[in-house]
């Protein structure tokens, strides 16, 4: 599998080692990447959400006040919060945007040619990117470059099973309706392949064979945010000791209804 799309600037479109700057490769280059990739039977990750919001905050220092004031960012660790103030894209030089609309005729690109696309981010190691939300983010920048919402969907659920099924013969199957497979099921009031935003507010989460309704994943939601509310006020300095270091906490984000809040 390759990870993710942009890989290919740095490795086929342009020769590794080189420095072309922010240039975008000729679209003429884009049918043999496709040819070889197909050859060796290769995934790709069609993560254009991460490198769109990559081109957002480029040489942009003040993104990261409004980043940091989403919504969302009450879900993200503080220990992220903190690491995305040291982010370092918004001290580079020009822009981002040829590269983007490359990125978006390649992955149609890949889509056409029938080579088997995989959503995910690279959240939230990239300024900007919260967990769960990048991911139906990045489903709305594949409708945006050009894929038709079954293919958007298909790349966060089939395919991501036919990809394991390859990489780890004997391993559970997942990613459709099917008796048998791991039941990982989104409840939604309307149809998806209408409008994509449904996802945004599911009815109810399947995970793993056990139902959380709306209710529950609110729940959920909120006690994630309460934890790391409490993180975070341990992590800023006291007024008696303003130029103490408190270190910070590390929330443990393997428990199951916590994966489920965070998905």
């Amino acid at each position: 599998m390759v990870a993710h799309t942009e890989e290919y600037l740095y490795t086929v479109f342009f020769k590794p080692g080189s420095d072309p700057g922010n240039r975008a490769p000729s679209p003429n280059q884009i049918p043999d990447a496709i040819a070889f990739t197909k050859r060796y039977g290769a995934f790709v990750t069609a993560d254009l959400n991460t490198y769109a919001t990559i081109a957002r905050q480029w040489g942009k220092p003040a993104v990261v006040d409004d980043f940091l004031g989403m919504p969302e960012v009450r879900y993200l660790d503080p220990d992220d919060r903190i690491s995305w103030r040291g982010g370092s894209y918004t001290s580079r030089k020009g822009g981002l945007s040829a590269r983007l609309a490359f990125l978006k005729l390649f992955t149609k690109s890949l889509s056409d040619a029938g080579v088997p696309l995989i959503t995910g981010t690279d959240t939230p190691a990239i300024l900007g990117l919260i967990p769960g939300y990048s991911l139906r983010q990045d489903l709305h920048a594949l409708e945006e470059a050009g894929l038709t919402r079954y293919e958007a969907l298909s790349a966060a659920t089939r395919t991501p099973g036919e990809f394991i099924a390859k990489a780890k013969p004997g391993s559970q199957m997942f990613g459709t309706v099917t008796v048998g497979e791991r039941a990982d099921l989104v409840l939604s009031d309307a149809n998806p392949l209408d409008d994509l935003s449904t996802l945004e507010k599911p009815s109810g989460v399947m995970a793993n064979g056990r139902w959380y309704s709306a209710t529950e994943l609110q729940r959920l939601l909120d006690g994630v945010a309460a934890k790391y509310e409490a993180a975070a006020r341990l992590q800023r300095p006291t007024r008696r000791s303003p130029r103490s270091i408190t270190h910070p906490i590390r929330l443990d984000q393997t428990a199951a209804p916590q994966a489920v809040a965070n998905r």
